[in-house]
């Protein structure tokens, strides 16, 4: 098909006009001495029709009239005068302007249709390219797809991180890249080569060589470094040799990467959650895979899908882990609440067998494994409580000194029962601290229990308070079996400990030190552990801040409570289990009191009603009527001034607070001691209710 000519202009067109007319003639001319005086119009004709086909109609119309001017003054008789006296001749002549207009018209229809054509075929073969392209994008697209969720399923089934970063290096080989790498960020900050995968077999070694021989730096200029410094991807579609050349270490470095040949690279940081962990190199080494945007955004993809699956191992991991910490930690608490009973049973079992012994040695043996009980519940409830941020600080001033000497007392028994040395240098000079005097001794207990625990008998435990740069330090250091290195940064983890085996005897649930460290975070203080290795003993230092205003030093006594010398009174002691009830009001008997029982709380007001008692002992959790209601229907029933205590073993914040708005005048937690039941008696004429 012949390309149209863009439509001529006016002067384009005229000059068209005049040449063709000028040919006409010349031609009439040269062929009048074969044709006379006939046909005067037959050379005009075609030219006319050749302009229309050239110009359109404008070109043709200029034609026309100086064809019709040419002809009427050199050609048609008489010549040289516009006079034309023959009929046939203004006849033909009006034929011919006829015809030649209609040339031109259809010739510029020719022209448009023409045109028409033309463009028609230009937009079908447009959509004919965009078809194709749209073909082959939706093409690339389904494969970068089918690429991705087969990149997706064969990460998910992955449960370690080895295994995630060892499999992603495979992925992109060969649809994405000739040979990728994978680089993390290690604990210590440094960039390191991690894992690697090669499109060549046979060029394995190298790449791996190379990797290994030539680690990055953060100073280094590599796409690698540079996507992981500012956490965005990185394409370079060339390397030039003198770049190549620049970033070699050595020369082995830059045989390494000429051999290996890299024409192109693209770098993707690995985030989880916006942290990088690390970045995913792809190289090309071939023109024939140039890499363009396109590239970078299935990389991004992929990278994202790789993080996922790091992080889904770790997540498995540390899911694993604390499952099995829960196990041990079962194992444990099964350990240590068997002992203690298995040492009551057995000195029950001996008091039955002996009735008429001295069972004195064998109380004792009962008293301290209920204590060793209670103190275990303490200890659970203490990490549930201040886990959840339920424990609430009651702070005051206080000097160091009286914190110290008070844990030293809690701590002593055993201390002694493993006959350590105990050490204690405090500094003379004022400590003042603004803490919760309970909770800050509990720190320090629980550092020195640890320390008795691990130390063989006949150890030497050392305590030391001193002050430096504004804080109070207390440093808890004994001769026991020591920390491994690794154990120092997880030794304060919930029921992390160091010895693990079947004959450890030291006992405890691992979770002194979680409940010390997060006590002292409270405080706005700290703990750390320090130890030469095993067998070489530890040592942990508390620091608090220290308060401007100095703290009056006070001495600790165990406080005494007599247990003679109370007078008679009638106490209703309740509680829904028939033992409990029945040693409790035993123990009172003993004491010299008159005492009734009841097990549930509407025969609890039955009784109050017809005994008339001065205290009551009420259980909280008792059946059909709890004790919450039970004391506040005995307040509105008149018993004003009598002592009423309650005793559960709910002992939380929420639950004292509630206690108090019933009406109860102390809240006991079971195991209660003896001496705590004979103090509150002691009471018997307080008006105020408080909360024990």
């Amino acid at each position: 098909m012949l390309a149209m000519r863009e439509t001529p202009g006016i002067f384009k067109s005229l000059i068209g006009a005049i040449l063709g007319a000028l040919a006409a003639w010349g031609l009439r001319v040269l062929f009048a001495p074969m044709l006379g005086d006939r046909l005067p119009f037959i050379t005009f004709f075609p030219m006319i029709f050749v302009v229309a086909w050239w110009g359109g109609f404008r070109p043709t119309l200029f034609a026309t009239i100086l064809s019709v001017l040419l002809l009427s003054y050199f050609i048609l008789e008489p010549k040289y005068s516009f006079s034309i006296e023959m009929v046939e001749y203004r006849f033909g002549l009006g034929i011919f302007a006829a015809v030649a207009l209609a040339a031109g018209w259809l010739g510029e229809k020719l022209r448009a249709a023409h045109r028409a054509l033309q463009m028609a075929a230009e937009n079908a073969i447009g959509k004919h390219d965009q078809l194709s392209l749209n073909v082959a994008h939706r093409q690339r697209a389904e494969e970068d797809l089918s690429f991705l969720a087969h990149a997706s399923s064969t990460l998910a089934v992955l449960a370690d991180r080895e295994s995630a970063l060892q499999q992603a290096v495979q992925l992109p080989i060969p649809y994405l890249a000739d040979w990728c790498v994978i680089y993390v960020i290690d604990e210590h900050g440094a960039i390191d080569y991690h894992a690697h995968a090669h499109r060549d077999r046979a060029k394995e070694p190298l790449l791996a060589r190379m990797l290994t021989t030539s680690p990055l730096d953060w100073t280094s200029n590599t796409a690698t470094v540079r996507s992981l410094r500012t956490g965005q991807s990185q394409l370079m579609p060339e390397l030039p040799k003198a770049f190549l050349d620049g970033i070699a270490q050595n020369d082995e470095h830059r045989a390494a990467i000429r051999e290996l040949g890299p024409k192109a690279v693209i770098s993707v940081p690995l985030k989880i959650r916006e942290r990088i962990i690390g970045v995913l190199g792809l190289v090309s080494s071939s023109c024939s895979r140039p890499y363009t945007e396109h590239e970078v955004r299935v990389a991004e993809s992929l990278a994202e899908r790789i993080s996922t699956a790091v992080e889904n191992a770790r997540l498995f991991h540390a899911v694993k882990e604390a499952n099995r910490q829960k196990d041990e930690f079962l194992a444990m608490l099964a350990h240590e609440l068997r002992n203690p009973l298995a040492a009551i049973r057995y000195a029950i079992a001996l008091g039955q067998m002996s009735p008429g012994e001295p069972v004195g040695e064998l109380f004792e043996i009962i008293d301290r494994q209920t204590q060793n009980l209670a103190h275990l519940i303490d200890d659970l409830l203490d990490v549930s409580r201040i886990s959840r941020g339920k424990v609430s600080l009651q702070k005051e001033q206080i000097d160091l000194a009286t914190i110290v000497n008070r844990a030293v007392a809690a701590a002593r028994p055993i201390l002694e029962q493993k006959g350590h040395e105990l050490v204690i240098v405090v500094a003379q000079e004022p400590m003042p601290v603004y803490v919760d005097p309970t909770r800050a001794e509990q720190i320090v207990a629980n550092l020195l229990t640890n320390a008795a625990k691990y130390t063989r008998d006949g150890g030497r435990v050392t305590v030391h308070a001193s002050r430096a740069d504004g804080e109070a330090i207390i440093k808890v250091t004994d001769t026991g079996i020591g920390l491994p290195p690794e154990m120092l940064s997880r030794v304060f983890d919930l029921f992390a400990q160091a010895d693990r085996t079947l004959d450890r005897s030291e006992g405890g649930l691992g979770i002194g030190l979680t409940v010390a460290r997060k006590l002292a975070e409270m405080h706005g203080g700290s703990i750390s552990a320090d130890s030469d290795g095993i067998g070489k003993g530890s040592t942990f230092t508390v620091r608090l801040p220290l308060s401007e205003v100095p703290a009056v030093r006070k001495r600790t006594a165990t406080p005494a409570f007599p247990a003679g010398d109370q007078r008679k009174l009638r106490i209703l002691v309740v509680d829904d289990s028939r033992d409990t009830a029945t040693s409790c009001a035993l123990l009172l008997t003993v004491s010299g009191h008159e005492v009734e029982t009841a097990h549930d709380g509407l025969e609890a007001l039955q009784r109050a009603r017809h005994f008339k008692p001065q205290a009551l002992f009420l259980d909280l959790g008792l059946p059909g009527m709890n004790g919450y209601d039970v004391a506040r229907t005995l307040r509105q029933e008149g018993f004003e001034q009598e002592l009423i205590v309650a005793i559960s073993g709910y002992g939380q914040t929420e639950d004292r607070k509630r206690s108090r708005e019933a009406g109860f005048d102390h809240h006991l937690v079971k195991p209660v001691d003896r001496a705590a039941l004979m103090s509150v008696l002691e009471n018997i004429g307080d008006t105020e209710p408080v909360a024990s």
